[in-house]
């Protein structure tokens, strides 16, 4: 084979180079945007839940007081 030793050196520190890239780790920073995104979507769920039930709950106070009113006119 016409290869020498400084040959094969080369091919398998390329190939080595190749694999580590291939296969390293990822930065974790993707999920830390998703965990954030999730978080945010999930306490605007609450605020508008929480908006829905305080509107919820005026509403059921006016009637309250409109029946209280209608008792006492009468």
């Amino acid at each position: 084979s016409p290869l020498t030793l400084k040959d094969l050196k080369v091919i398998a520190n390329t190939f080595s180079r190749s694999i580590r890239a291939a296969y390293h780790q990822r930065i974790v920073y993707h999920q830390n945007i998703i965990d954030e995104l999730n978080n945010a979507s999930a306490k605007q769920q609450t605020n508008i839940t929480s908006k829905l039930a305080d509107s919820e709950l005026e509403e059921k106070i006016e009637k309250k007081i409109q029946k209280r009113q209608q008792k006492n006119n009468e």
